[in-house]
């Protein structure tokens, strides 16, 4: 199971509700979401009559399932409607934060105490409650909870950066100290990245601009020798310091096309899917299957 349904029935898993919203969030949600599923089953040729998209959240969340307060579900609606079709046909949803703890009453652990998982988190109303790992090697909190808003330019402090890769976006993670809540990511598709020296979000680089970090750059640059510079197109030269434009990759010194799902493959980067295990392969079709259904419209 992957993508959003997956986090709802971990979260559901509890009982009990504290500043619940009823079953109006979860069918509200649902709906959300098997709209938001229906592009991905129609471009895979597959049933777009949302029958297995809402039979599946019965399954997992049932009818009466325990939900977060009702700005956390509101929270969660916006993301799903605001995430781009294309991520969303890759990863289902897995990606929205925001969605996180719309199903769940969320634990008492408050931001800044000692956290295991997300859901020792208490929930906030400004943000995502995360538990992130404490970089500060001298304290002996290993993890401790933060809650974590989209920042725009001058959001301070910011924790992090969220890139966009094959098949999805990583994060990454600035500062040594014990994180800070509430903090701010920094997401690139947002034109903004987490610098490591002021702790805010800022703007990103122009092309010549100097630069430490392909993060800092504008989308279809890279950090190449200390300045943001032009990644290569299809065809054109790429190195482990010369990058190609999103969406393809470095095949021997040249930039391709990234490999469809079958095709041998050495790497994540190759696979269009993100996914290599000696050939690519794509989590998504599974998921598709299951949202989807097999059958005829």
């Amino acid at each position: 199971m992957v993508g959003l349904v997956a986090a709802v029935s971990a979260a559901c898993g509890s009982s009990g509700s504290s500043g619940s919203s009823g079953d109006g969030g979860v069918t509200s949600v649902e709906d959300s979401y098997c709209a938001k599923v229906t592009p991905c089953c129609a471009s895979a040729n597959l049933p777009t009559n949302g029958t297995a998209c809402h039979a599946l959240f019965t399954a997992f969340t049932g009818t009466t399932g325990t939900t977060g307060s009702a700005s956390a579900v509101e929270a969660c609606i916006d993301a799903i409607n605001g995430e781009s079709q294309d991520l969303f046909c890759q990863d289902f949803g897995a990606s929205l934060g925001a969605c996180s703890t719309a199903f769940s009453s969320g634990g008492t652990v408050a931001a800044g105490g000692s956290c295991t998982t997300d859901e020792d988190c208490a929930t906030s109303s400004t943000g995502t409650a995360t538990c992130v790992f404490n970089p500060d090697g001298a304290s002996a909190v290993a993890s401790v909870c933060v809650v974590e808003e989209t920042g725009v330019v001058g959001s301070t402090p910011c924790n992090g950066t969220v890139s966009p890769i094959s098949g999805g976006s990583e994060t990454s993670f600035v500062g040594t100290g014990v994180p800070v809540s509430p903090s701010f990511l920094c997401r690139v598709a947002d034109g903004v990245y987490c610098d490591d020296a002021s702790s805010a979000c800022v703007a990103l680089k122009a092309t010549g601009a100097a630069c430490t970090d392909d993060s800092e750059c504008v989308v279809s640059d890279d950090c190449d020798g200390g300045t943001c510079q032009p990644r290569s197109a299809i065809g054109g030269a790429c190195s482990g310091t010369t990058s190609c434009v999103v969406d393809t990759y470095c095949a021997a010194g040249t930039c391709a096309t990234l490999l469809a799902d079958g095709a041998a493959c050495s790497s994540d980067d190759a696979c269009a899917s993100g996914t290599c295990n000696a050939t690519c392969a794509n989590t998504a079709s599974t998921a598709l299957a299951l949202y989807c259904g097999t059958t005829g419209n």
